[in-house]
């Protein structure tokens, strides 16, 4: 899938502003962080990995921040102590990008929760939805300050629904089909 037709589906299934997608987009862009290529046919594919720095740059708190953001929440390990975490993934960014490679949601995710004020992301299951089963970067804000990361006195999450990633999972997939099914 190009990386304009994602766009497209982020439209279509976030309450992110069509300015604020840009703008994001943009800025991955000139941060390496999506491919740069031509239009139409000639341009290039993006991969769950790009799809998976674009919805972690979305949770941003600053748009102007977007890419750095992305960066460091995709490079946060598990805070379980484990080396490989969720899927077998050694960060957020692998993780998230596993979630983006399911398109038919083997990996049973509820949702995906990054917070945007310190550089904390969970992943929960569809069977235990008041606990997170995986952890990424600083769980007490106490310990991010400890680390020298500014904090907000009040915490705000992006959180991504499991049926909205299994949508963006089929879009990167190619399996967008009248005969696709949403597993909710």
């Amino acid at each position: 899938m190009i990386a304009r037709r994602f766009e497209d589906a982020v439209r279509r299934f976030s309450p992110f502003s069509q300015s604020t997608i840009d703008h994001t987009a943009r800025q991955l862009r000139e941060a390496g962080m999506l491919p740069i290529g031509g239009r139409g046919n000639a341009a290039p594919e993006i991969t769950p990995q790009h799809a998976a720095s674009f919805l972690a740059a979305l949770a941003a708190p600053r748009l102007i921040e977007a890419a750095s953001f992305a960066a460091k929440i995709n490079r946060m390990k598990p805070t379980n102590g484990d080396e490989y975490g969720f899927a077998g993934a050694r960060t957020f960014g692998d993780a998230f990008s596993a979630i983006l490679s399911d398109d038919k949601r083997r990996l049973a995710v509820a949702k995906v929760q990054i917070c945007r004020d310190w550089p904390y992301a969970a992943i929960h299951f569809k069977s235990e939805m008041d606990k997170p089963v995986y952890e990424f970067g600083f769980v007490e804000k106490s310990a991010a300050q400890s680390e020298g990361e500014f904090t907000h006195p009040i915490s705000t999450y992006v959180q991504y629904n499991g049926g909205v990633l299994q949508g963006f999972a089929m879009e990167l997939a190619g399996n967008t089909g009248h005969d696709a099914t949403l597993i909710g």
